[in-house]
């Protein structure tokens, strides 16, 4: 929608009101932003438009987004202190109340500067000051991490790119980065004094093994279906993921399940539901053995057959199964116990498949609680698909080097 905000406001707020609508079907906690470059004079303008196709006070957005630069801002220039355009922030927050938005939010979603280092180490402070004193800005988002070509006009980021061979900094996939100094210690040592260690919103659990968090409905469905011992630790944020029907679903992916969220069931325990992750992971092994089906099987006091998917489940996995949910959790088993190479430990195991998951046997925890362990069936998905970073203790979100930064770190600790 960039190129219609400014340009075609009538397009940008039908576009706008599509993907708010889809969006809140999706997930109706989610926040949707208008933005605008300009701020109350164009926002104005987007406010009538909504009332004219959708009637006053029915505005597709949930926020209003804005980027305050002031790019090339000194002291010595201005003469007064100007690190964002404050002006159009405040007026553009009247704006809002006085159309009666003044309980929304307003997000930063760009700010920074492209002179001099020491001018971007001067500015950075003094325009983090004022945000954090104005309760109704959410967030805000410095741009940017690192530079992405040579222009000067360009040189928002945090690091640089090191010239290649030729003395150029080319963004490039095997690209590395070095700090920019001192504007990268001017964000780096900034006090954090008053940003706690774990996320301050109730609803919400933090971990810092993986750097996600679990809120809202995941967290209700995650905490009932047995937390971190069976479901394991978020990997992902919620996102969108197509379904083969072409629709959406909000999910959430955990070590050992993926749970989405189904707006139709709303208000009911399958609202959250676990995908049937293990016959997606198993659906060119049916004609192995272990998975075809029973033809004659016989339920006794320590076997169930399930007439659903034509298998049994005995003994150690049976009791495991009825103790943590049963069909609810892990959905029916899919086959028999067999004996299977586990590529996480090396070691063969005696392993069983369900709907929702693969049950593993570790004698070595032989008469506890872990003899039965669950298998990483969605990290190892992830991994295979390039989402995770193939070093398990990396929180980096890509494969490019940080080598500046990450040497700098290193010599702080």
């Amino acid at each position: 929608m960039w190129r219609h905000l400014g340009e075609d406001g009538t397009t940008y707020i039908r576009h706008l009101r599509t993907f708010y609508d889809i969006a809140h079907d999706i997930n109706p906690d989610i926040v949707v932003a208008a933005q605008t470059l300009v701020g109350a004079d164009y926002m104005d303008y987007i406010y009538n438009l909504s009332d004219a196709f959708y009637g006053a006070n029915n505005e597709p957005w949930d926020a209003v987004s804005l980027h305050p630069y002031v790019w090339n801002f000194t002291m010595e220039e201005y003469g007064r202190h100007l690190e964002l355009n404050y002006d159009r922030i405040e007026w553009l927050r009247e704006l809002m109340i006085e159309r009666g938005d003044g309980h929304k939010p307003m997000w930063i979603t760009e700010y920074g500067w492209n002179n001099a280092v020491e001018h971007q180490a001067k500015n950075l402070p003094n325009a983090f000051n004022w945000l954090k004193r104005q309760p109704y800005i959410e967030f805000a988002h410095l741009h940017m991490l690192h530079d992405w070509n040579e222009e000067l006009l360009d040189a928002f980021g945090l690091m640089a790119i090191t010239p290649d061979r030729y003395g150029v900094p080319r963004l490039l996939p095997e690209s590395i980065f070095y700090p920019k100094q001192p504007f990268y210690d001017a964000f780096k040592n900034y006090p954090k004094d008053e940003v706690p260690d774990e996320p301050w919103e109730s609803g919400v659990r933090y971990f810092s093994e993986t750097g996600q968090t679990i809120s809202g409905r995941f967290l209700k469905a995650w905490n009932e279906r047995g937390g971190l011992r069976i479901l394991g630790l978020p990997l992902t944020r919620p996102y969108p993921r197509e379904q083969e029907n072409g629709s959406w679903l909000l999910v959430q992916d955990f070590e050992r399940a993926r749970l989405e969220f189904h707006p139709q069931n709303v208000g009911s325990w399958s609202e959250v539901l676990g995908t049937l992750a293990g016959t997606d992971m198993t659906a060119g092994r049916r004609n192995e053995q272990p998975f075809r089906p029973l033809e004659n099987c016989v339920s006794t006091a320590n076997r169930d057959c399930f007439v659903e998917t034509n298998h049994s489940l005995a003994f150690g996995f049976r009791e495991f199964w009825l103790k943590h949910g049963g069909v609810a959790t892990f959905g029916y088993p899919i086959s028999e116990e067999f004996d299977e190479l586990n590529p996480d430990t090396g070691n063969v195991h005696t392993v069983q498949y369900f709907e929702r998951a693969r049950f593993e046997y570790h004698p070595e925890h032989a008469g506890t609680e872990y003899a039965v362990l669950l298998g990483l069936l969605i990290r190892d998905d992830l991994q295979e698909s390039g989402w995770l970073w193939p070093e398990p203790d990396s929180l980096l979100p890509t494969a490019r080097q940080y080598g500046g930064a990450q040497q700098l770190a290193s010599t702080n600790h």
